[in-house]
């Protein structure tokens, strides 16, 4: 359909809500996107991407409602906007760029949608054609209960990777110690080197990056063990103390994804849930330190490198003190 000029003047009040009328009677969606446009950047100063990005959900809606529903010009019903919002979490958009497959929303995406919406609907309205009904507000998002790894968790992990047959137990016994006695990372255990442990000190860093190296701080009793016994085990294969601590000879450096991987195999051969598990063993440190330690919640957080461990502790329902 040939694109419409917006017309001078197109401030007035009367003259944009004929303007309006005139192209939602044509079922020119180019035309609306045009005022859409004019709206977003005249009266909300948004940046010309952003406007393009409100004009496809904009865009979207009246495909739908125009060559979905069938509705004429700007009739619309009361469940329309429930509908056609239903369909993008069912089956995904309506208006498609050539070869592209549809597909349903995820939640980022359709939060994204339903406040690109709003510009939409405040853009009618502006011109004189309120929308009948707005989409309900949202449910609100309860935060998950923060996973902390049980005791009873532990000990199975222990106990799985102590077991005969299973290949390479040493560093699974300290990776293990490490999330869950002393609050390493994923990220933090595979960038760990051997001469981040101090012996003579009995002390062990994490690092903020692969060359950041942070302040040794004290190691707990059963970590410093596994410690020892897997130092035994690298110099017996030949592993030169600088190397990475958690490596196998012949191997490569592990990734956090490849020792999420090695956790969750562990998980499910000593019958433990392994969904957050690394995140669970974590809290589970943060709790420990805190009530082994003395030391305050906040110290916590700074030791570990976690947000808010008051919140950890709180969501657990423990006492904090």
């Amino acid at each position: 359909m040939e694109k419409k000029a917006l017309p001078m003047g197109w401030a007035e009040p009367e003259l944009r809500r004929e303007w309006v009328a005139a192209a939602a009677r044509q079922r020119d969606v180019e035309g609306l996107l045009e005022g859409l446009v004019f709206y977003a950047r005249t009266h909300r100063k948004l940046k010309p991407r952003s406007a393009a990005d409100y004009a496809e959900v904009f865009a979207d809606l009246l495909t739908y409602l125009w060559f979905d529903l069938g509705r004429a010009g700007l009739d619309w019903k009361e469940g329309d906007l429930r509908r056609w919002f239903a369909d993008l979490e069912e089956r995904g958009p309506h208006r498609l760029a050539p070869g592209r497959e549809r597909r349903p929303l995820g939640p980022g995406a359709l939060r994204r949608w339903r406040a690109a919406l709003g510009l939409g609907l405040d853009f009618l309205a502006w011109a004189g054609f309120p929308a009948p009904a707005r989409l309900p507000r949202p449910e609100p998002v309860v935060e998950r209960r923060a996973r902390v790894a049980s005791e009873a968790e532990v000990a199975a992990l222990l106990a799985a990777a102590r077991a005969p047959d299973h290949p390479a137990g040493a560093l699974d016994r300290l990776l293990l110690h490490l999330l869950a006695y002393e609050g390493f990372t994923l990220q933090q255990a595979a960038w760990a080197r051997a001469s981040d442990y101090d012996p003579a000190g009995a002390q062990l860093r994490r690092r903020a990056g692969p060359h950041a190296p942070l302040p040794f701080a004290p190691l707990e009793p059963e970590t410093r063990t596994a410690l020892d016994d897997w130092l035994a085990r690298r110099r017996a294969a030949g592993l030169a103390g600088g190397e990475l601590l958690l490596r196998l000879r012949g191997g490569g450096p592990f990734t956090p994804v490849g020792l999420r991987t090695r956790l969750r195999a562990l998980a499910l051969r000593a019958g433990v849930r392994p969904e957050r598990l690394a995140r669970g063993l974590r809290n589970r440190a943060a709790l420990l330190l805190y009530r082994r330690g003395g030391e305050d919640a906040r110290a916590v957080a700074t030791r570990l490198g976690l947000a808010v461990p008051p919140d950890v502790l709180r969501r657990t329902g423990l006492e904090t003190g």
